[in-house]
């Protein structure tokens, strides 16, 4: 798919960390894709300017073709219709705010545009269009099926619609070379998103190759329009990051880089297309990997979406590690949990291998820079555990499977494939060292029988440091292997997890999840991957109390004011003066006790009311209460006030 423009050097806009950025040669399709609020559009104001005849269509595109009812002098801006004389104003405030105000003049004007885009919304909607001239003003209208009564197109008609009519008549109007949409997606629902996707790659291409085509530039949130065919077309995103670093691209990509992300094209379906909206996406390898994560955030009332984050199941470890690949080149700062076997059977070590800070985390702890080396030697450990622990059963009494973990180990080694000379190669033997690791997690003490202290030791010093070394990229390694071997509820084969009995062990867990343990509860549940999920990106649930004190403490001074100046006054006189204030307090508050003392002395007790995200709590008071100091505590309904 050959470039469109040569690399140029552009000013970026505030709030931009570099004002320089070489923007990379655009494909005839490009997209730019990231967090909100991460500049994408102030970005393409600024690409506009550096590219030959190009239009921008913004959000706003329908400004101008809706009717404003009900404010008085705010009427209908166009109720006689568009007045010729004016299309020229309409053509350079297109121009220069990105507004489609200019489409319906161009359909008059462009009856080659206009037959294409009738067609088109005939064809799906069952939609004709009629201009009609009056006294130098243009009427658009539209009938709805055959003999269907007129109405306004430019104000009656549906926003999805109007969408389509705006980006078709720019999309086919061949007079600019570049056309940049913001957020083609608005209004339209996922099929005639996917259906403009069609219509752009007919027309996407390089203008100056092929007569009629155009570069089309998307900035866009919607899954459905990242249509990625090829590995061409995934190299066509530009990738902005929160931070406002410079855009990412993945057009240096290298040979072996292709390759591997090639095979992952076709497999990226929508969910995974959240990941090119996120800063910091969380990649897990299968669906009951992300349920279970995802229930126990809930279960800590931490928001994974709050945090700009998402969880991502890959569908294996081969397949994460080309994500984080990916997360490399785009310069997002994903997380990844992995279990224990992408250490041993997937490309994990080749991802990490050359990464400085792994192995400067490596440096500093006396133990090389080479992350494959320091993972080699623990195979070596784990290969020579294997064969001595097969030579030694023998001489153990191993019971049944269920009786003793050790048998259920050499069970499980048996079954595993030998080469001619009975030894474990390939795969079979990176299962083996699994095997062992995962025993040790969970009976270190029956492995002691065949061991000596310090070489499971040894085995576990290793492994740890592996892992911390991992999480200097993010990466948390599950220690005990699968995560289901984290899950009490799981009783099956630890070596060998069995489909069906993890979507059963998944179902147990949530519904224990729903119960909402306390936080203790679920690191005794959990340990280590309750640890790991802590360190993934989340935030806490909304803090109302933090809005809620000043109001309150402004609600018990007035509160003490006004004991002061009517001491005579009822509990329901004082509900009835504080409560008719204009902001609307009595909806969040009541006052539920009211007693006086001597003098100017009072106790009173301030129920704040329950909501949907608020509990019933309340408050006790007196004359003595400091409210500007919040000399003041919120109370949970049941729990003591002192």
């Amino acid at each position: 798919m050959a470039a469109i423009t040569h690399p140029v050097s552009i000013a970026l806009p505030v709030p931009w960390k570099e004002q320089n950025y070489v923007l990379p040669p655009l494909l005839p399709l490009t997209f730019l894709v990231g967090p909100n609020g991460s500049g994408k559009s102030r970005f393409a104001e600024s690409l506009k300017n550096h590219l030959q005849t190009c239009r921008l269509l913004g959000t706003d595109r329908l400004d101008g073709m809706q009717r404003n009812r009900g404010l008085g002098v705010y009427g209908d801006n166009f109720a006689e219709g568009l007045p010729k004389q004016y299309f020229q104003h309409f053509q350079s405030f297109s121009l220069l705010t990105g507004s489609g105000i200019d489409t319906i003049p161009l359909l008059a004007e462009r009856l080659d545009i206009r037959v294409k885009v009738e067609a088109t919304l005939s064809h799906l909607f069952d939609r004709t269009i009629s201009l009609e001239w009056n006294s130098g003003n243009l009427m658009p209208k539209a009938f709805l099926g055959v003999g269907g009564a007129a109405y306004r197109l430019d104000s009656d008609e549906c926003h999805g619609i109007k969408e389509l009519l705006v980006m078709l008549t720019h999309l086919y109007n061949d007079e600019s070379q570049f056309l940049i949409i913001d957020e083609p997606e608005l209004n339209l629902h996922p099929q005639f998103q996917a259906f403009f996707m069609q219509e752009v790659r007919k027309v996407a291409g390089n203008p100056k190759v092929e007569p009629g085509k155009k570069g089309i530039i998307l900035i866009t949130h919607s899954p459905f329009i990242l249509d990625f065919r090829s590995i061409f077309e995934l190299q066509s995103v530009i990738s902005f990051s929160i931070d406002h670093l410079p855009p990412r691209n993945l057009l240096t990509l290298d040979q072996r880089s292709i390759e591997s992300l090639t095979t992952l094209v076709s497999r990226i379906n929508v969910h995974h297309k959240q990941f090119f909206f996120s800063d910091n996406p969380v990649f897990v390898e299968g669906i009951f990997d992300s349920q279970i994560i995802q229930a126990i955030q809930d279960a800590r009332d931490v928001s994974v979406p709050g945090a700009g984050s998402c969880i991502i199941e890959a569908g294996g470890c081969d397949e994460v590690n080309k994500y984080l690949l990916l997360c490399e080149k785009l310069g997002k700062k994903a997380f990844f949990i992995y279990d224990l076997d992408s250490l041993f059977t997937g490309t994990l070590r080749g991802c990490i291998r050359n990464d400085t800070e792994v192995s400067s985390f490596l440096s500093s702890l006396g133990l090389g820079s080479d992350f494959s080396q320091y993972c080699g030697d623990l195979d070596r450990v784990l290969t020579k555990m294997v064969k001595d622990f097969i030579a030694a059963s023998a001489n153990l009494e191993l019971k049944d499977v269920y009786d003793n973990s050790l048998a259920g180990l050499l069970n499980y080694l048996k079954k595993l494939p030998v080469d001619n000379n009975g030894n474990y190669a390939g795969e079979a033997l990176q299962r083996a060292r699994i095997a062992v690791l995962v025993q040790l997690a969970r009976d270190q003490d029956a492995l002691g029988k065949v061991f000596p202290a310090q070489r499971l030791s040894e085995v576990n010093g290793r492994l740890k440091q592996i892992a911390n070394a991992l999480a200097q990229k993010n990466v948390l390694l599950l220690t005990k292997g699968a995560l289901e071997n984290y899950l009490p509820s799981y009783d099956g084969n630890p070596f060998r997890i069995d489909e069906g009995q993890k979507r059963r062990t998944v179902e147990k867990e949530i519904l224990y999840l729903s119960s909402k343990p306390t936080d203790d509860e679920l690191f005794e549940r959990y340990g280590e991957l309750l640890e790991n999920i802590k360190k993934l990106p989340a935030k806490e649930e909304v803090n109302f109390d933090e809005f809620l004190m000043p109001i309150l403490g402004q609600l018990i001074l007035d509160f003490q004011q006004l004991t002061l100046k009517r001491p005579l006054w009822s509990l329901d006189q004082m509900r009835a003066q504080l409560f008719q204030a204009a902001d609307g307090r009595g909806r969040i508050f009541e006052i539920d006790e009211f007693e006086r003392g001597a003098g100017t002395d009072f106790a009173a007790k301030i129920v704040i009311k329950p909501g949907p995200s608020v509990s019933r709590r309340h408050v006790i008071i007196s004359h003595k209460t400091n409210a500007g100091m919040r000399d003041f505590k919120i109370i949970n309904e049941g729990e003591p006030s002192s």
